[in-house]
C-alpha cells in the first residue's frame, strides 16, 4: 500500500481508482464493510482500490470546542489499513480551505479533476462539503452527471447495535471493552514506548512497564484491566492500570502501567502493543500504600481468573 499524506497537490495519483471515503476512526467492522466493498468493486472491474481519509479529524477544524477524540493515533490507523489489500491510502490535510469548499467543488475539483475516479464507496450517512451540505444523494446525482460508479454501504448492525465510532467511544468510556472489541473487529489496543518510572510498583513487590499517554484520545474508563501485551510479535498476558495513580500521585497525568505475568526482562525504550481484554475495576484512591498493595494483589488474582475463562 502506497501512502500519500499532506496537501492534495503533493499526491501522486494513479489512474483507474475506486475510493472509499471517510474518517474511518478506529477502522471498525462497519468501516471494513465500506472498504471491503471498495476492494471488491475494484477487483471486479480491474481497477485500483484506495482509501481517502482526512487529518486531523474534520471536527477539530469545524468545531474545535467539541472536537471528537480519536480512537487511535494516525499510525495505528495506518497499520490497520496496511492489513487490507489496498493500492493507496490518501490522507488529506483537513484545513480551513478544505472546510470552506462546497460539496459541488469537492466533487468536481477533488474527485473528478484530481483523482479522476472510476468509482466511490461511502457509508449511508456520509456527508461532506461546507456545512456538510453534501450527502449520499449529492454523490448519486454526481455519479450520473460525471459517469462514475457510486456504491452506498448501508448501516452495519452487530447484535442489534449500530456500529459507529461514536458507539465505540461510548463503550470504551464505560469500560465495556469486550463489546468495543467486537465492534472494532479486533482488540482495542494502545501502543507506546516504555519509559522509566519512579519504581513505586517495585517497592510494592511487582514490576510494571510505564507508557505515557496523550490526553486527546478516546481511552477506556480509568481503571484496571486484563490485557494481552505484544512485544516484538511475542504475546504475553498481564494486568494494566490506565489512569492517574491517585493513591501515590497528585500530578493528574494519565499513564498506562502494565504488569506482565511471569516476565522480568528489561524493556525500557521498547514499543508495546497493549490489548484490552476484560475490565476488572475502576480506578480509585486508596487510604495508604498498604491498602494499595493488597488491592493490586487482588487485581492480579482477578485478572488470572478472567484469563482462565478467556483461554479455556
Amino acid at each position: 500500500m502506497i501512502i500519500c499524506e499532506g496537501k492534495l497537490e503533493s499526491f501522486d495519483i494513479p489512474k483507474n481508482l475506486v475510493l472509499a471515503i471517510g474518517n474511518f476512526d478506529g477502522i471498525h467492522i462497519g468501516h471494513r464493510d465500506v472498504i471491503n466493498s471498495c476492494i471488491e468493486i475494484a477487483k471486479r472491474n480491474g481497477w485500483l482500490a484506495a482509501v481517502l481519509t482526512f487529518s486531523p479529524h474534520p471536527s477539530n477544524i469545524i468545531d474545535p470546542k467539541n472536537a471528537k477524540q480519536p480512537i487511535y493515533p494516525a499510525q495505528q490507523k495506518i497499520d490497520l489499513l496496511k492489513k487490507l489489500p489496498l493500492s493507496h491510502l490518501f490522507i488529506l490535510d483537513f484545513d480551513l480551505d478544505l472546510m470552506r469548499l462546497n460539496h459541488d467543488e469537492f466533487i468536481k475539483k477533488i474527485l473528478i479533476e484530481k483523482f479522476q475516479i472510476k468509482g466511490v464507496v461511502t457509508g449511508y450517512n456520509f456527508s461532506f462539503g461546507n456545512k456538510k451540505l453534501g450527502d449520499v444523494n449529492t454523490l448519486m446525482d454526481a455519479s450520473k452527471k460525471y459517469g462514475f460508479l457510486y456504491h452506498i454501504v448501508e448501516k452495519f448492525l452487530y447484535m442489534g447495535i449500530e456500529v459507529s465510532s461514536s458507539k465505540i467511544r461510548e463503550l470504551l468510556a464505560m469500560g465495556l471493552v469486550e463489546t468495543a472489541n467486537q465492534l472494532l473487529g479486533e482488540n482495542y489496543a494502545i501502543c507506546g514506548e516504555v519509559i522509566r518510572g519512579k519504581k513505586m510498583a517495585t517497592t510494592l513487590g511487582f514490576k510494571t512497564a510505564n507508557i505515557p499517554l496523550k490526553e486527546n484520545y478516546a481511552y477506556p474508563l480509568r481503571g484496571v484491566y486484563l490485557v494481552r501485551v505484544i512485544i516484538n510479535e511475542i504475546h504475553f498476558y498481564g494486568v494494566a492500570n490506565i489512569g492517574v495513580k491517585p493513591t501515590v500521585s497528585d500530578e493528574n497525568k494519565i499513564l498506562l502501567e502494565v504488569h506482565i505475568f511471569n516476565f522480568a526482562k528489561d524493556i525500557y525504550g521498547q514499543i508495546l502493543k497493549v490489548e484490552f481484554l476484560h475490565f476488572i475495576r475502576p480506578e480509585r484512591k486508596l487510604k495508604n500504600i498498604e491498602s494499595l498493595q493488597k488491592q493490586v494483589q487482588n487485581d492480579m488474582r482477578e485478572a488470572q481468573y478472567a484469563l482462565r475463562n478467556i483461554v479455556s
